[in-house]
């Protein structure tokens, strides 16, 4: 029996055979079955008595140090957060004396990952139970090993906030600065800058540690200096702040400092985004270096964290910013890298002035890629009204550039601006790309057109229907999308061509076009025979010589058909209801099905022709959906 067998045969049985289950899979050699174990605990936590919850949390609690797989011990913490809050404290303790408090006699020592374990467990059960044994938790952030410290910071990490609160919160975050400058190992840096963005979010004030109580027989006291209060204070003793060696401005320097310099871009990107995080006037007056970082840092994903946190910083960009940006967008610098660095930094701030939107607007022109990418989604995070002057750029870019991405993204920032642009202005323009030999222009040009509304791609609904053969999956996809969108509206533009595709090579072509003249319900009725036709025929070009092969139409097109002739007007249909036939006796359950409900959509008359038949299959077919059908055929005419 596998696990998962094992898991559900567990969860049908009584509360005392479900923690008999759980002990014995808990000591299984099969990694998923003790992890199948610590689930099945996380789903009758709350159903046991307290006795069975301490019993059962000390399992866990060694499980959740000692097993070899780290999916088994987060699964071991997840049972042991549903118990109750005294056994989660007890949990919480027994983790810190015997995980954190672990001390390896070897580096090859079998246990060696016990206290990173640990560190990992007392994250996984939050604040509320871990923060009283932070004290024990801040040694770990000077262990030898660097997993131990990486697993303690990512634990302070989760914690966040609340860790500021506590008294010792300003050596521990001595502590994460010494990491994030000194450390050698570029995760335990970067883990450290997470850590510190989390506990220092919104820059708060730090607890003051407490004054040292002076000694009882001290009897010796200067009187003057017990006296002495602020107001008598030299006064440059006042003046003279000690703020530049608080542990948080330590800190933000650290943090800074890799940022401008740390060799490895994941942790320049942790830097970037704890000034963000952290925020307040402390981070405010580190703007100027986000910004280099920003428009220089060779890795992408370091200059967006670097732009993401000047915008939350400073809300809009200062003027400065803004007008560097622009002049590097205005080609006054030649760098191309300089270009996308603007543009990246533009899209992350969010909404433009219009000012800033013209600039974007003309990086839709840039001979980089990259650029016009980003240029056309930047201008989807503008004003409404900043980015309809571009409706026309966009629609070019989307309709001839020859990187598919480039296109993508104006398709996108046109997409957001339907039913605002003047259908009449594009459309006509979008339609020469329908016809176009490059994919990527046709392609782009169904997804402007569909951008502008129905009413834009009505009058070229026979253009659509011919894109339904086109070579490219892509193209023929889309174009069957948007014809189905338009439903009826623009049938008899249409209707020719789809008629003459109920004959193509190509079964899914067939299958698409008996679906659009069934959208367009009755006004295609004339259409009747040439459905049915296609329906009962044999495969186009398809040819034998063995007189027992099939060569009948594939039943996806053959369901399709008698779908399309359900939609149909009644008078249209009726007179070729024998055709229907094929289906209502047919051994295929999706056939039978769509010819019954057919006949449901046509009404008494076609009903009561074949009322005989519908009362059997009510009665002896053997799929429900089928009788259910019959039944409700059969209602038509009060049986």
């Amino acid at each position: 029996m596998g696990s998962e067998e094992q898991a559900e045969v567990s969860m049908s049985m009584g509360l005392d055979a479900q923690l008999d289950y759980v002990s014995r899979v808990l000591v299984s050699l099969d990694w998923s079955q003790r992890r199948k174990g610590c689930e099945v605990a996380a789903m009758i936590g709350t159903q046991m008595g307290s006795a069975h919850m301490e019993r059962l949390a000390g399992t866990l609690v060694g499980v959740a140090l000692m097993d070899g797989d780290a999916e088994v011990r987060q699964a071991a913490v997840q049972a042991i957060v549903t118990f109750n809050d005294d056994v989660k404290r007890e949990a919480a303790r027994r983790i810190a004396e015997e995980g954190l408090r672990y001390e390896l006699e070897s580096l090859h020592c079998s246990r060696r990952n016990v206290k990173s374990a640990a560190c990992a467990a007392i994250g996984w059960l939050g604040p509320e139970f871990g923060l009283p044994y932070l004290e024990i938790l801040q040694d770990c952030l000077k262990d030898k090993s660097s997993l131990v410290k990486k697993r303690a910071m990512a634990a302070l990490s989760a914690w966040g906030p609340p860790v500021a609160s506590q008294e010792i919160a300003r050596m521990v975050v001595q502590d994460l600065g010494r990491a994030v400058i000194g450390d050698r190992d570029p995760p335990v840096r970067a883990a450290a800058c997470d850590a510190l963005g989390s506990i220092l979010e919104g820059a708060p004030d730090l607890p003051l540690p407490l004054p040292e109580e002076p000694d009882e027989d001290d009897e010796a006291v200067d009187a003057v200096d017990v006296l002495l209060d602020e107001e008598s204070l030299p006064a440059r003793a006042r003046t003279e702040s000690d703020e530049e060696m608080e542990p948080l401005n330590i800190a933000i320097r650290y943090i800074t400092r890799v940022l401008q310099s740390d060799d490895y871009a994941s942790v320049r990107r942790a830097a970037a985004s704890a000034l963000g995080s952290i925020g307040g006037d402390v981070c405010v007056a580190q703007a100027e270096c986000l910004f280099v970082v920003t428009m220089q840092d060779s890795d992408k994903e370091v200059r967006l964290r670097a732009a993401t946190s000047l915008t939350k910083l400073g809300g809009r960009y200062s003027q400065q910013i803004a007008e560097a940006l622009a002049m590097a967008l205005e080609g006054r610098d030649k760098d191309p890298f300089a270009k996308l660095t603007a543009v990246q930094a533009l899209h992350v701030q969010g909404c433009l002035d219009a000012q800033h939107a013209n600039t974007v607007g003309s990086a839709l022109l840039d001979v980089d890629d990259d650029v016009r990418e980003l240029a056309a989604l930047t201008l989807l995070s503008t004003d409404e009204e900043a980015r309809l002057p571009f409706g026309k750029r966009l629609m070019l870019t989307a309709l001839q550039d020859k990187v598919p991405y480039v296109q993508a993204a104006a398709i996108l920032a046109l997409e957001a601006l339907s039913g605002r642009l003047a259908v009449a202005d594009f459309a006509a323009d979008l339609a020469t790309g329908l016809e176009s030999e490059e994919v990527s222009a046709r392609w782009g040009a169904l997804k402007a057109m569909r951008a502008l509304g129905v009413d834009a791609v009505e009058p070229y609904s026979r253009e659509l229907a011919m894109l339904l053969s086109d070579d490219s999956w892509y193209v023929r996809s889309l174009a069957t999308d948007m014809l189905l969108e338009l439903g009826p509206r623009g049938a008899e533009e249409s209707q020719p061509v789809l008629v003459k595709a109920l004959h193509n090579l190509d079964q899914e072509v067939r299958s698409t076009a008996a679906i659009a003249l069934g959208r367009h319900g009755q006004v295609a009725s004339q259409h009747a025979a040439a459905v049915c036709s296609r329906m009962l025929a044999n495969r186009p070009g398809v040819k034998s010589d063995d007189p027992d092969a099939d060569l009948s139409e594939k039943m996806e097109v053959r369901v399709a058909c008698m779908w399309a002739l359900g939609q149909f007007h009644p008078d249209s249909v009726v007179p070729l209801l024998h055709n229907l036939d094929d289906g209502l006796f047919h051994r295929n359950t999706e056939y039978r099905l769509a010819a019954t409900e057919a006949l449901t959509n046509l009404g008494p008359r076609a009903v009561a022709l074949r009322k005989d038949h519908l009362g059997t299959m009510q009665s002896n077919d053997r799929d429900e959906r089928v009788r259910e059908a019959a039944a409700a055929a059969l209602k038509h005419i009060g049986l």
